[in-house]
């Protein structure tokens, strides 16, 4: 997908990366239908392809039967291209990439960005049955690796790239603030931020949390 978020910052980074690095011919295949292109700055060789179907009925049949078209896509796609490899971005990509590729010459490789916790029941399931159609899977930290692991043993770990393409600024070490962003949801933990700030503003009255 393409939306604004951490996975998607990432797709960027590697994208232009091992574009401008390398001169690999990289192609995004987007199936995300609430795309804005323009969220990302991209090297003008990547290719971006759309493969979404606006679908607004929000019915079970309806929402099975678009799931499965976009899949029918994702795989007709992967068929026709021959890509080298194939690299999926976040669970619910792997599981669909995994569910495409029989057949496929193209190396498969699954990357995850949630803890090995932090998904439904019927996702862990269908990660369980899916994944072992991956060639490798890569996981963020140790602790997840230690879990996949038992199942699946083409798993690494390699942390998420950092950009350095950031407007910079001094770090001020007196400032005594504690800055945390991201999305104000159950996933992120802000909650846990927060309980976790009060023995700190006890003992260290002067720092605060941003």
């Amino acid at each position: 997908c393409m939306r604004v978020g951490g996975v998607e910052r990432v797709i960027n980074s590697l994208a232009n990366y091992f574009s401008k690095e390398f001169g690999y011919d990289i192609e995004i295949i987007n199936y995300n239908r609430d795309t804005k292109e323009d969220n990302f700055i991209y090297d003008p060789k990547i290719k971006i392809l759309n493969l979404w179907s606006v679908n607004n009925n929000k019915n079970f049949i309806s929402k099975f039967m678009n799931k499965y078209k976009t899949r029918l896509k994702v795989r007709e796609q992967l068929k026709n291209e021959n890509y080298d490899i194939v690299l999926s971005m976040a669970t619910l990509s792997n599981i669909l990439v995994a569910q495409s590729r029989y057949g496929l010459k193209s190396k498969v490789i699954g990357t995850e960005h949630v803890q090995y916790d932090g998904h439904k029941l019927k996702t862990k399931l269908r990660r369980r049955i899916y994944y072992k159609n991956l060639d490798y899977l890569v996981v963020l930290t140790k602790e997840d690796y230690e879990k996949y692991i038992n199942y699946f043993k083409n798993t690494s770990i390699i942390y998420n790239p950092v950009s350095t393409n950031f407007n910079q600024k001094p770090y001020d070490a007196e400032s005594k603030k504690i800055i945390s962003a991201g999305r104000l949801t159950e996933g992120k933990g802000f909650d846990l931020l927060i309980e976790s700030m009060k023995p700190v503003s006890e003992k260290y009255s002067d720092w605060k949390l941003e």
